[in-house]
């Protein structure tokens, strides 16, 4: 199973729906029903979000609000036969996979987009494709294709120069195509909204456990208490909460915070 999904909008109601469609994505995902019946049960769990956030007493315009980023749910969901080298999709409203092929050349599959997760009434399609050998697929998220230097058209067409570039590993793959679309633009799913690259983790075990997370910006962090309807300002409040301690120290090319994590007796 492969499946890539995107819920619009951001803060704490978009994560809260992202969370719930994820879990239902892995119980569907494990009774074998076709693409097209999978995205229909996840259209049929944002309905009943929907009505049911809607039917909360939390004031008419959070539950406007709400409503919009549920029925912003976007998804695209695939069931692979590595042995008959063949792919079964269904979409809904989500951008096409890319397909590179072994003689290094990306093809976008036309497949019936399908309305968003939370319309309802409305009919998913599965299309099915081949899969040579040595293929190499892309899923994705629109905030990668779209931007202030490019419009949808243009960033298809760069995300598709971009795999059919040679690279060693998956992972540099990724990389290389992140970098090259979102050199100039950082505003979506592809954000970093503090620090500044290159961003790094160390962890340390000793009598305690401290994460330390670098970066090569020289602002300090501070602790906020984020309101309900905030987007940020919750991290460290998080880290706050549930490390024994925290704090910061600036080096000389950026700042590094850290956190320390007491380790219970037994589980060293």
């Amino acid at each position: 199973m492969l499946v890539v999904g995107d819920v619009v909008g951001h803060g704490i109601h978009a994560a809260a729906t992202m969370g719930r469609l994820r879990s239902a994505v892995h119980t569907l995902a494990c009774q074998d029903l076709p693409p097209k019946e999978v995205l229909a049960h996840l259209d049929g769990i944002v309905l009943s979000l929907i009505r049911r956030e809607s039917s909360h007493p939390t004031g008419a315009e959070e539950n406007q609000t709400l409503e919009r980023t549920l029925t912003g749910a976007t998804c695209l969901y695939a069931v692979y036969d590595p042995v008959e080298g063949r792919c079964t999709w269904a979409r809904a409203g989500h951008p096409p996979p890319v397909m590179v092929r072994p003689d290094r050349t990306a093809l976008f599959p036309v497949l019936l987009a399908g309305p968003p997760l939370g319309i309802g009434a409305l009919p998913f399609e599965s299309a099915e494709i081949a899969l040579p050998e040595g293929s190499l697929l892309a899923l994705y998220t629109d905030g990668l294709i779209q931007g202030h230097e490019h419009d949808i058209e243009g960033g298809l067409s760069k995300l598709g120069d971009e795999l059919v570039e040679p690279a060693r590993t998956l992972e540099e793959t990724c990389g290389n195509v992140t970098n090259a679309l979102t050199a100039d633009d950082r505003s979506d799913d592809v954000a970093i909204r503090y620090g500044a690259e290159p961003i790094r983790l160390r962890l340390i075990l000793d009598s305690v456990l401290v994460c330390e997370v670098s970066d090569t910006s020289n602002s300090a962090p501070r602790l906020h208490h984020a309101g309900t309807s905030d987007e940020g300002g919750r991290g460290l409040y998080l880290v706050a909460q549930t490390t024994h301690r925290w704090g910061f120290r600036h080096t000389t090319v950026g700042k590094v915070v850290w956190a320390e994590q007491v380790i219970p007796d037994g589980q060293r």
